[in-house]
């Protein structure tokens, strides 16, 4: 983060929830828009909103055992980086923050689970915060941030896992019970914005169903930027579609408010000096112009009515009384 006060950042951005076929409750969550995602609408949301704020964050988090204390973890991750967004001063150091943030939520959950040894579990969570012209990240887990610009699909996170014959595990997670949560370097980052980046959150009900190409593919079609999106979606769901789901997608339609005030400058500029001032005596010198031709219109509709009276045949004019 940087001192002093920064511009707004103008953005769009579409949020899908989705639960998944084979689930018998969504244990995923998506932040966006200033909340996350209760319970009774978690089968199926897709919303999508412009923003104009010079601090926005997004995330996504996957409750790692399909069930209740899953969706209860990442609900928790979610709802307390949003409570740590809204302390976020800008003057205060993003990977510090971030670092406090991780160690806080790691406790809470942990506790939440505490509270019935026989629970295990957590979540993972991905968020990306928005400031300053910069895309801030952090990460925990399998959920991904990517960055499409220029064509380019982009991963901003890792994955933090291991393979053992073909069979994934995670490595770190937000409610490990064994200890602190260092974030690492590798998954905090930050990433200078440009006008029309396009920032992807997923989970990994996405990202196992689709590839990287894929995902670069249906963010190059030539369509507006929720439909993109949708089609993601819409392919996960043709795939079947077994995991929960969940996929945020943002575009940056202005990364520090510049581009709308330089045009605003521009249409200024553009006008002539003293334009205005002409515009009105302009307007001034016509205003006699409306009754001059109400009073032309008039006479020349006399002169005509004239012509005809007096080209009548003289038989017409006995058939008129008195005539």
């Amino acid at each position: 983060m940087t001192k002093g006060v920064s511009g707004v950042i103008r953005s769009i951005a579409t949020a899908c929830l989705e639960q998944g076929r084979s689930r018998n409750l969504n244990s995923d969550n998506v932040y966006a828009f200033g909340r996350l995602v209760n319970t009774g609408q978690r089968a199926s949301l897709v919303r999508s909103a412009a923003q104009d704020d010079p601090l926005q964050l997004f995330a996504v988090a996957d409750g790692l055992d399909g069930a209740e204390q899953g969706a209860r973890a990442a609900e928790t991750a979610l709802a307390l980086l949003g409570a740590f967004s809204e302390r976020l001063p800008v003057q205060q150091d993003f990977f510090a923050w971030a670092r406090t943030y991780l160690d806080q939520a790691n406790r809470s959950i942990g506790q939440l689970l505490d509270q019935d040894p026989g629970l295990i579990g957590g979540t993972t969570l991905t968020a990306i915060l928005l400031h300053d012209q910069s895309a801030y990240t952090l990460s925990v887990g399998n959920s991904r941030a990517y960055l499409y610009r220029d064509g380019s699909l982009t991963r901003l996170t890792r994955d933090d896992v291991t393979w053992t014959d073909d069979v994934r595990h995670l490595t770190r997670w937000l409610g490990m019970q064994d200890g602190e949560i260092r974030a690492e370097d590798g998954n905090l980052s930050r990433t200078g914005l440009q006008r029309d980046d396009v920032l992807l959150l997923t989970t990994d009900g996405i990202t196992d169903l689709l590839s990287d190409e894929e995902l670069a593919a249906c963010l190059a079609a030539p369509d507006a930027f929720v439909q993109r999106i949708g089609r993601i979606r819409d392919r996960a769901l043709h795939k079947g579609a077994p995991d929960d789901f969940s996929l945020i997608g943002i575009r940056i339609r202005d990364p520090d408010g510049k581009f709308a005030a330089n045009r605003k400058i521009h249409r200024e500029r553009s006008r002539r000096p003293g334009q205005a001032d002409l515009l009105e005596q302009s307007q001034q010198d016509h205003r006699w112009m409306r009754p001059l031709g109400v009073f032309l219109l008039c006479v020349l509709l006399g002169l005509l009515l004239g012509k005809l009276l007096t080209s009548l045949p003289a038989w017409f004019w006995h058939l008129l009384p008195g005539g």
